[in-house]
């Protein structure tokens, strides 16, 4: 009989293993079943418990009354599985082990074992225990268990006893009150092992039980002067009032609901006290004299505690719930606005020697005027939602954070400030008396300022200010003059000035930042007084020419003047330091002769999107030269720069370049080539064949025409004579910035299921290869969850959940942000529409520009627990629980824009849009954020893609691409490509035929870190899409791509795969199919088939790939499916498929005898066309039932093959 694993309500699975790593045993239970139940039912010996350990981080003892079965439901909820079902059946799945695990052990852990104790006072015995040591205490328990940290000595002093007693080496240990303790040992040396490890524990005053699993505070710990009870599940305080003298103890994260009452049998000597990161709602008043710092963070606190606090010097009650503050800290004109004391009468003790709050991401609103607390030196109320804060009592403040709030008014005494900020608020004024004249650090940024304040002229000592992000539109005199003595970063950027003060001093600057403004010229002197600037950004702009005045010896290293409109660059030839230099988006012509001796340490060279013809012929002597872009010029031709020793990336993308030396112009070390875009582009095939035999190279043609090699001539068949038949097009651009790795893998299938997209971005931050499985395993697991019928509604979110858990070990200490996009169509009766779906985990994020809006579709979660995938042995503090948007895409939507969070860091939502919406083509549109960030000082790995919306009618699609198939009869066929792959290779791993009937072409991997290298080309800021025939050459196993249009490649872009070539001939049955479909194209049949596919998916059976035959074709019995990548549908005609009747791939037949004539009308019908029958002429009955009839041979077929 068939066994079969069921499971019912408040019932489930767990695995059980004796070794970490290991299958283990399957063990049923309900919610209620104890971890005794369990320990009982295998078994295990004396001394032995469950272990539970999340992810890989340390395991921990379970208590004998805790429920596993409730613990593992309840951690699958956490992370997002809110399906009971789906929370049932993961019990029996191995896997599941990587991420929360049931192990058997012992109860103890490092210094711990078996002893005997001599025990009794009349007639002592021997008895063996387990003892453990830390922290200076022996903790004692019996074999039975029960007993865990019920009793526990302070070792003071330890020696070798008296000699053997009973047979058996003794040690005496003395502990509080001179009480002596003998253990005994059967063996020497396990006297000597415990003599040493006792010496270390003895004489301690700080007792540390953090993480024991305790269910009681132990007996017996004696005179300590503080003790760590973090971190275990403690439900009996009793022994808590035998701790006299205790003057810190710490309670944190031990689920507390409610404050112990025996704690305050020590408020007469406690001076620190944590009780953070519990779930307390409130703490009773209290007298504590002698407390100096209060810990209440991570709680559920709606207001602070009352009493006597008189020594109180630290508090701190983070992310909490509180909305007032409590009477003592609130001047006594706004009593009435605040919570007031329960005895109005009653005298209020202050805490005079207050010296730190943090209220940090709390709930306090309104208007706020603290009192006058002469001692309070710093004090942070940030992420709260403060609308006016009054401080100006506090004379003795240094250090106010109050950024994320709601401030349009701030008062501040500057008597002793030195540190403010206050960035991310609306204010419009800042008001400061008397003058901070010890400031140094001030930030204002992101707030409503149009003015910076008058009294920054008196701030002699200020280092850094941060303005960015206002409305200033001029500086004052001041700011730039020798008065402001320590001033070395400046941070302006983003706001509207139209100049600079005059310098006429020389000013200690050495970092400023004015990006982003409407700066059309410089002071005459500005070189001149800044001779200490390292870093100058000065990018969006309006600048047309640079000062000419520039002395000798300039310090200038990073120079950033991308999208202004400069001609000439001559002038900075006079900075002989520079390393960094960006200047692309101008109208620059040249690159000055005199460059190269003028910069010797030249690292970063950046020129794309201007003007220029011809480079410097000796620019391969730049011995420190690691980046080269030059893409979106009018270059002729490039020097030879096989003689650098550093050059890593070289973009020459989008020139006119006809004729490459490969010999002459990659050197050895060169990691990443562009050549794609340059439409005169000719390369000797040989040539190429003998370069690639001296070296791995992996050549990537991004055309769709999947060539293994350079274009030999601007002959050679352009990308745009292809149908474009989706209505997306995709851009994307990555690179690896100033990292050595790229750790970031796209995820492109823009024809999956041939008529939907799926596109995903996976970033681990210092990990390269979690995102590139990722990038392989989602598809699969797509299309999986699509086909489980309780959770096919939610299917986004338990993709991602599931490449979760598809990481195993390897996500247990490293995490990924991911975000997938999903974009299909949804069919039926009068239904025409297509529906897009995100899933985000992490800080990863997408933008949809729809009409004149810009909708955020992915965003950064705002709780504090962090979301990631991986990072297991993180939780509860990293959780993987997906954010889904759903909607309907609009005629009105025109693109969208998804990218890592290093690039929303510097560019808004907003301003990407405005940046790229008058640009047609995407991969120009990627480009150039990619650009804009980098310009902007992103530094980190870069990811781009940009999906254009829209396109063709459905009709209109459906005659292109009959059109394209008939012209592609009379073409000579395209040589195949053979993709040679460097390391990191990963192949398709095979067909998987999808939910809907179509062949997905999920491939799996990628073969290196990419960057993309779209068209770009500036005539009078004016951009213009080009289709040029694109390559990209990948070298020695590092990774960068590019795409032309990345929806003709229904592939993972980065992946390598070898298909059959292509035939432009048309045969006459090929033909003759679509001659017949479209003459027999009327409503009853199509409305047939279109409503049995329906049912067909709805009714998802529960075993994937598996689909009920026709019943009128009995001779459909075996398993082979007809469907395959290259016999899909009208797009296996495009370039990298198999031809259409390809001996190569023809396979055995088990369709009937019409199946190679009519194989499938699904594949012949492009799934993007949706027909409008009520234009159609219905034909009589008669020919309706012909119709069936002759059709039926095939249709039979394509619905079998499903």
């Amino acid at each position: 009989m068939k066994s079969e694993v069921s499971v019912g309500k408040g019932c489930g699975w767990i695995r059980v293993s004796q070794e970490p790593g290991s299958n283990g045993t399957l063990v049923y239970l309900n919610r209620a079943t104890t971890v005794n139940d369990v320990a009982r039912d295998l078994l295990l010996p004396h001394g032995h418990t469950i272990w539970l350990q999340y992810g890989g981080d340390e395991p921990r003892p379970l208590r004998a009354s805790e429920k596993p079965l409730q613990l593992q439901d309840d951690f699958l909820e956490r992370i997002g599985y809110t399906d009971q079902s789906r929370r049932a059946r993961l019990g029996i799945d191995p896997d599941l082990r990587y991420l929360i695990s049931f192990n058997t052990g012992p109860r103890w852990t490092g210094r711990s074992g078996e002893v005997w104790l001599l025990k009794g006072l009349v007639l002592p015995q021997w008895k063996k225990k387990i003892i453990t040591l830390s922290a200076g205490l022996m903790i004692i328990q019996s074999l039975e268990g029960g007993d865990w940290g019920k009793e526990a000595v302070l070792v003071e002093a330890v020696g070798t006893g008296d000699g053997p007693r009973g047979g058996r080496s003794v040690l005496k240990v003395t502990s509080q009150g001179h009480r002596s303790l003998y253990l005994g040992f059967d063996l020497p040396w396990q006297q000597r092992l415990w003599h040493s490890w006792l010496k270390q524990e003895s004489g301690r005053r700080e007792g540390d039980l953090s993480s024991k699993g305790l269910e009681a505070v132990p007996r017996g710990l004696g005179r300590l002067n503080s003790l760590d009870l973090s971190a275990n599940r403690i439900t009996s305080w009793d022994a808590l009032e035998d701790l006299e003298g205790l003057q810190s103890i710490t309670l944190a994260s031990n689920h507390l609901t409610a404050v112990p009452q025996q704690l305050w049998s020590l408020q007469e000597t406690l001076v620190t006290l944590d009780l953070s990161h519990n779930s307390l709602r409130e703490i009773p008043r209290v007298d504590m004299p002698k407390l100096e710092e209060l810990k209440l963070d991570g709680n559920l606190l709606e207001s602070l505690p009352e009493g006597n606090f008189k020594a109180l010097k630290l508090l701190s009650a983070t992310d909490n719930r509180i909305a007032s503050l409590p009477p003592f800290l609130v001047r006594q004109p706004m009593r009435a606005l605040t919570l007031l004391d329960a005895n109005e009468g009653e005298e209020r003790v202050k805490p005079e020697d207050l010296k730190s709050i943090n209220l940090r991401a709390n709930l306090l609103k309104g208007n706020i005027i603290l009192g006058n607390y002469g001692n309070l030196t710093q004090l942070d109320v940030s992420e709260n939602s403060i609308e006016c804060l009054d401080l100006t009592a506090l004379d003795k403040l240094q250090s106010v954070q109050c950024s994320k709030n709601k401030l349009q008014d701030l008062s501040l005494n500057g008597t002793s400030l030195t540190s403010l900020i206050a960035g991310n608020n609306c204010l419009t004024k800042l008001s400061i008396y008397p003058k901070p004249t010890k400031l140094k650090h001030l930030d204002i940024s992101y707030n409503r300022l149009e003015t910076l304040p008058d009294w920054l002229g008196s701030c002699q000592h200020l280092r850094t200010l941060f303005a960015s992000h206002n409305l200033l539109t001029s500086l004052p005199d001041h700011l730039f003059c020798s008065e402001l003595s320590c001033l070395q970063t400046l941070q302006l950027s983003f706001n509207s000035l139209k100049s600079l003060p005059q310098v006429i001093r020389h000013i200690p600057l050495q970092q400023l930042f004015l990006q982003s403004n409407m700066l059309k010229e410089l002071p005459e002197h500005f070189f001149l007084a800044t001779a200490r600037l390292r870093i100058l950004n000065l990018s969006k702009n309006q600048l047309g020419e640079l000062p000419t005045a520039i002395g000798d010896g300039h310090q200038l290293e990073r120079l950033y003047l991308t999208c202004n409109q400069l001609t000439d660059i001559h002038i900075l030839t006079k900075f002989t330091n520079l390393r960094v230099l960006h200047v692309a988006y101008n109208l620059i012509t040249q690159l000055p002769n005199l460059c190269v001796g003028s910069w010797p340490d030249m690292e970063e060279l950046v020129l794309s999107g201007n003007r220029i013809d011809r480079l410097p012929g000796n620019i391969a002597q730049w011995q420190h030269l690691r980046v080269l872009r030059l893409h979106c010029n009018i270059l002729l031709a490039c020097p030879s720069l096989a003689p650098s020793t550093s050059l890593k990336v070289l973009d020459l993308s989008h020139n006119n370049l006809d004729k490459v030396d490969l010999m002459s112009l990659v050197p050895k070390q060169l990691q990443f080539l562009d050549l794609s875009g340059n439409t005169r582009l000719q390369v000797d095939p040989r040539q190429f064949q003998d370069y690639k035999s001296m070296r791995k190279v992996s050549l990537v043609d991004v055309s769709g025409q999947n060539r293994d090699s350079l274009p030999a001539g601007p002959n050679d068949p352009k990308p745009d004579q292809e149908p474009s038949n989706s209505p997306w097009v995709l851009g994307f651009s990555e690179t690896p910035g100033n990292r050595e790795k790229l750790c970031i893998s796209q995820l492109r299938l823009t024809n999956f299921c041939n008529t939907e997209a799926l596109l995903g971005l996976f970033d681990s931050g210092n990990n390269t290869e979690l995102p590139q499985i990722l990038a392989q395993s989602i598809p699969r697991i797509l299309l999986e969850e699509r086909t489980v019928k309780e959770t096919a509604n939610e299917y986004m979110k338990y993709t991602l959940l599931a490449a979760h858990r598809e990481l195993k070990e390897k996500g247990q200490r490293v995490g990924v942000c991911a975000m997938v996009c999903h974009i299909c169509s949804e069919r039926g009766p009068g239904i025409r529409k297509r529906t897009l779906r995100i899933a985000t985990v992490g800080e990863a994020k997408a933008v949809l520009y729809r009409g004149d809006s810009t909708l955020t579709l992915a965003h950064v979660p705002t709780q504090v627990t962090r979301s990631q995938i991986g990072n297991s042995a993180m939780f509860p503090l990293v959780v993987p629980d997906p954010h889904v948007t759903e909607l309907t895409l609009k005629d009105c939507d025109e693109m969208i824009i998804m990218a890592n969070k290093r690039l929303w860091e510097v560019v808004s939502p907003e301003d990407a849009v405005a940046e790229v919406r008058s640009i047609s083509d995407p991969v120009l549109s990627a480009k150039r954020l990619q650009d804009l960030a980098q310009s902007y000082g992103c530094e980190d790995n870069l990811s781009v893609m940009v999906v254009r919306l829209g396109g063709q009618s459905h009709q209109d699609q459906l005659l292109r691409e009959l059109n394209y198939t008939i012209q592609e009869s009379f073409r000579h066929p395209v040589i195949g490509c053979q993709m040679h792959a460097t390391e990191n290779t990963c192949w398709c791993q095979g067909d998987r035929s999808s939910p809907s009937g179509q062949s997905d072409q999920a491939s799996c991997g990628r073969t290196s870190s990419r960057e993309n290298y779209g068209h770009y080309f500036t005539d009078k800021e004016i951009m213009e899409r080009h289709s040029y025939p694109s390559v990209l050459m990948r070298e020695n196993g590092t990774r960068k791509m590019c795409s032309k249009l990345a929806h003709q490649d229904a592939h993972l872009a980065d992946c390598d795969e070898s298909l059959s070539d292509r035939s432009g001939h048309l045969s006459d049955e090929q033909f003759r199919c679509w001659e017949y479909m479209l003459e027999q194209n009327t409503q009853m049949l199509f409305d047939k088939e279109l409503d049995t596919l329906s049912r067909g998916v709805a009714r998802r059976p529960a075993r994937p790939q598996m689909w009920p035959r026709a019943k009128s074709s009995p001779h459909l019995n075996s398993d082979p499916s007809f469907l395959s990548r290259a016999f899909g549908s009208t797009r296996s005609f495009q370039s990298g498929l198999t031809k259409f009747g390809s001996q190569s791939s023809r396979r055995s037949l088990h369709a009937g005898p019409n199946a190679a004539y009519f194989g499938s009308l699904q594949r012949l019908l492009p799934y993007t066309a949706d027909y409008d029958f009520s234009i159609i002429k219905e034909r009589s009955e008669v020919d309706s039932l012909e119709t069936e009839d002759r059709m039926s041979k095939y249709w039979d077929v394509a619905t079998t093959e499903l």
